[in-house]
């Protein structure tokens, strides 16, 4: 079965990513060159960008061009007994809230009578609490 489209466009820049031919910091190309490019509509371009962005390697905004995240230094989160993680996409508040892209992979993490806490996966390493 022939994959969509969008896919394909999202997994050759996805590996122009990783490859650093787009290093972090740098602008890709508009929509309409992109889509010149891959001989495919701009719609089709919208959505591989959107895929990636919910994948944390993209950052968007109204009015910018796509850009390729910068990683974050990583750190690590000791996660206290009873704590419960959930890995989501974040949500549009949380990214505007926190200056990430919507849709970035967060970590939120709960713990019973404490409000859940949500950190970039990106930038967080979980570990356990040795038990005493």
């Amino acid at each position: 079965m022939a994959t969509a489209k969008y896919l394909d466009v999202a997994d050759e820049l996805r590996r122009r990513i990783t490859t650093r031919h787009f290093p972090p910091g740098a602008n890709l190309p508009s929509e309409h060159d992109i889509a010149a490019a891959f001989n495919c509509k701009r719609d089709t371009v919208r959505a591989a960008i959107a895929e990636l962005v919910r994948e944390g390697l993209l950052c968007t905004g109204r009015g910018r061009t796509a850009s390729v995240r910068t990683p974050l230094d990583k750190a690590t989160v000791a996660l206290p007994a009873g704590a419960e993680v959930n890995a989501r996409p974040a949500t549009r508040p949380e990214a505007e809230a926190h200056g990430w892209s919507p849709g970035l992979p967060v970590f939120e993490i709960s713990v019973p009578g404490h409000p859940a806490l949500v950190y970039p996966a990106e930038a967080y390493t979980l570990t356990t609490v040795p038990a005493d």
